[in-house]
């Protein structure tokens, strides 16, 4: 299942979904050390140490290939910024079974961002690694938007 070519980058309407850069770092802890935010993840808030730690460990990831499990930036075209992450993960191969998951920045909430990500890479999860599930898994002990979670579940039977 796991493709021997990269998938990524992927470009839509709005974002460029790419590897992470050095150059982030700043972009990344505007979102990873609010706390508001990490009320919604599995980790956080970050401090600016625990920013670059997890920044040096996703670049060290990167340079594995293939990998079960790939987490790109999301950058807005328009700012050439940073402003969230989505990860797809291959959560069960024997099952063609896949995962994901996505942060955006506060900032830049309530604009279509994350369906907009969403969309590509579940367009990746059923099209290019012919998964025929791929929920979106709300990390343990978190609040999510009931609303939110209703709209990837009618995206993915759309696809």
């Amino acid at each position: 299942m796991l493709p021997a070519q990269k998938w990524f980058p992927l470009n839509t309407d709005r974002l460029l979904l790419r590897e992470f850069a050095l150059g982030d770092e700043d972009a990344i802890h505007e979102y990873g050390g609010d706390p508001l935010l990490s009320q919604y993840a599995s980790w956080g808030p970050n401090s600016r140490e625990d920013t670059h730690t997890g920044l040096i460990k996703r670049l060290d990831e990167q340079l594995v290939w293939p990998r079960g499990e790939v987490t790109l930036a999301l950058e807005l075209l328009a700012e050439r910024k940073v402003i969230g992450a989505i990860r797809l993960g291959i959560s069960d191969e024997e099952n063609d079974t896949a995962d994901f998951g996505f942060v955006v920045n506060r900032r830049y909430w309530n604009q279509g961002y994350a369906t907009e990500a969403s969309r590509a890479i579940l367009h990746v999860a059923f099209h290019t690694l012919k998964t025929r599930d791929a929920p979106r898994r709300p990390p343990p002990e978190r609040r999510v938007s009931k609303g939110r979670v209703a709209r990837f579940v009618c995206l993915w039977l759309a696809l």
